[in-house]
């Protein structure tokens, strides 16, 4: 009779969790992670003390235009002090000088600038119409090829990055770039044709990387060895050179489980006494059924969907719960107990999500953080209901998820209709009675206005008029025309904030001019509204693009990157450091969770039972507000909005605690 063998798999990463101090901290990390770490960074690389990266320096052409060499030379000393003016100087030598022999240095330099700069569009046009030359320095052509595929890596083209990063290694200079590069192929190779090759880099990656970069690297391979079929797995081990790295530990766990389905219990023995050292040293640990339902208050879990469509979800919390093992290493000398993070991969699907919750409530976590879809967010909650293990849902429609209460489960994400009450809340609270929406054409817009206008109406207020537009409008004068037409204080918009870029400057041509709420005074032209949005997924370029058009607007996106706020500005910069980019509401909400659990625990909770009570009782301030549950455990408190403001001639996003 045929045997089903599992192909779930399961490790334990160390990481620690604790409450953000509130002034920031200089991070001595560097990030190397493409598509998650900055790839362009000249920060040292944390371990052992390392000198800083040299720029390589092949001879300069000494022919040509002196006043462009003279240019080049200073642009370069720029580059080499990381202002960001150099990348512009360098395209216009090469745009001024396009026959000069100086003009391939220019662009290869743009595009390590653009690079650096994130601009990775702009280093793949730099870097490739360098390799289009005739008659290059070698040594020019390959550090081409190498910047050039690190772009293509960060622009999710990894077949394409992979022919030029095996040529550019020849040219690696430094251990920083050669732990970049590491981080590119390992990347490259794991979402590409063969993922199982990519292993050997990830371990290469790991002996050189920082806790954060660990928790990933841990993760990536967890991912990587449990979507592999059976004899797949079995081969990748048994080409193993050695058993002490952390793929073998992987592999060793994953190729275990395997055996012992299939009967061969003392095989797997084996093979996990070969890997034990490997586990160790990694902070990895096999399952062990059966310790008991009291939990371990310093292991909590994570369901969530690191493969399958749903994967990018997950890749984005998990980027939330492995800053907290990097950041909160550096306040273990304050007393603050590191967790260990038990991590299964829902796949994606319900099914996967039932076994993940499953082997988690086998083993002693203290509560289980997702899982994110709704789907399997109800699968976990009538699961953890049953063996009374906390979960902190990461599904951003908790609406929609069942109104019976449990005493375990709690959702901490805030839907978009929860903002938008809050954001009708705020403006009663100025005063504002009468409002307009002005809203998009779908499921989204329809129900989140709804929400919007029934909330005024509770609160003795009033919509007076509202209009629509198809999704993808791009011109607004009509509509804005009609709205116009009636009489109201404020508008509420409740879409995209890329879409909000279009209205609010629309708003100011028909002289509806957007002012902070519940302000006296009048203006000399144009009447004077308020603007309120959801704003979602709400970034920087908002305000350099729309900032002048929406003073005193309130948005209310969840969570935004405000470099000014004690608590997210922290956090914010140490994201950014390790990840390469700017987080994410998502980010947040699962960096919440964490904090909402070792609030919990440091308050006395030992066994899970107690979690639920402190977590239901407590109130813990984070990066999405001052978070706070329910009698339905959904949040109870109006989260965290932010505003539009002016200072001086420049306009910011602002949290408003």
């Amino acid at each position: 009779m045929p045997t089903t063998v599992p192909t779930t798999s399961t490790t334990s990463i160390s990481i620690s969790i604790a409450t953000p101090i509130a002034t920031p901290r200089t991070s001595k990390w560097a990030s190397l992670l493409l598509s998650l770490f900055v790839i362009s960074s000249l920060l040292v690389v944390a371990g052992c003390p390392r000198t800083k990266r040299r720029v390589l320096r092949p001879a300069i052409p000494t022919t040509g235009n002196a006043e462009a060499r003279s240019r080049f030379e200073q642009a370069r000393g720029q580059f080499e002090r990381e202002e960001a003016l150099a990348a512009t100087e360098f395209e216009a030598i090469a745009a001024e000088y396009p026959d000069d022999p100086i003009a391939p240095w220019a662009k290869l330099y743009a595009g390590m600038s653009a690079l650096r700069a994130r601009q990775y569009d702009q280093a793949v046009a730099h870097l490739e119409s360098l390799g289009r030359g005739s008659h290059l320095d070698q040594t020019l052509r390959l550090r081409g090829r190498l910047y050039l595929g690190l772009a293509l890596v960060y622009l999710g083209e990894y077949a394409g990055a992979l022919e030029h990063l095996e040529a550019g290694e020849q040219i690696i200079d430094g251990d920083v770039e050669r732990a970049e590069w590491l981080a590119a192929m390992a990347e490259a190779l794991g979402y590409g044709d063969s993922p199982l090759a990519a292993i050997e880099h990830y371990d290469r990656w790991y002996e050189i990387a920082t806790l954060s970069e660990k928790s990933y690297i841990a993760a990536r391979l967890r991912a990587i060895v449990g979507a592999a079929d059976p004899a797949q797995a079995l081969a990748a081990y048994e080409s193993l050179n050695a058993f002490g790295s952390p793929g073998a530990a992987v592999l060793g766990l994953r190729v275990a489980a395997d055996l012992e389905a299939l009967g061969e219990v003392e095989r797997a023995r084996r093979i996990l006494d070969d890997t034990a050292g490997a586990r160790r040293d990694a902070g990895l640990v096999a399952d062990v059924p059966g310790i008991g339902s009291g939990g371990d208050p310093d292991l909590l879990g994570a369901v969530l969907p690191l493969t399958g469509r749903r994967a990018r979800a997950g890749d984005l919390a998990m980027r939330g719960l492995a800053l907290a093992s990097g950041t909160f290493a550096e306040n273990r000398g304050r007393d603050m107990k590191p967790f260990q993070l038990a991590v299964h991969d829902s796949a994606s699907t319900a099914q996967g999500t039932r076994i993940a919750i499953d082997q988690s409530a086998s083993r002693s976590v203290i509560a289980v953080i997702g899982p994110i879809d709704g789907k399997s967010v109800d699968v976990a909650a009538a699961q953890v209901h049953a063996s009374g293990l906390p979960l902190l849902s990461l599904n951003p429609r908790s609406d929609q998820r069942s109104r019976t209460p449990s005493p375990y489960v709690f959702h901490i994400v805030q839907s978009a209709e929860d903002r938008a009450g809050a954001l009708a809340r705020h403006a009663h609270d100025k005063g504002v009675r009468e409002f307009a929406v002005l809203r998009p054409e779908n499921g989204y817009g329809t129900a989140v206005a709804g929400a919007f206008r029934a909330e005024v109406e509770r609160l003795g207020g009033n919509v007076v008029t509202e209009e629509s537009y198809r999704p993808n409008t791009t011109s607004f004068t009509e509509v804005i025309k009609r709205l116009s037409e009636a009489s109201w204080e404020a508008v509420f918009v409740p879409d995209q904030a890329v879409r909000l870029e279009l209205i609010a400057p629309a708003l100011a041509a028909a002289d509806l001019v957007t002012r902070p709420l519940g302000k006296p005074g009048r203006l000399r032209h144009g009447r004077k509204i308020g603007l309120l949005s959801t704003a979602e997924f709400a970034s920087p370029g908002y305000v350099r693009s729309s900032g002048r058009y929406s003073h005193g607007a309130v948005l209310a996106p969840g969570f935004y990157p405000d470099r000014a706020d004690s608590l997210i500005g922290d956090f914010t910069e140490r994201y950014e450091l390790s990840f390469g980019r700017l987080p994410t509401a998502l980010d947040a909400y699962a960096y919440d969770a964490a904090l909402v659990v070792r609030s919990a625990v440091r308050s006395g909770a030992a066994t899970r039972a107690q979690l639920a009570e402190r977590i239901a009782a407590g109130k813990v301030t984070g990066m999405t507000g001052t978070i706070a549950f329910d009698e339905t455990h959904r949040r109870a408190d109006p989260g965290l909005l932010f505003t539009v403001a002016k200072q001086n001639q420049d306009y910011a996003i602002r949290a408003m605690r």
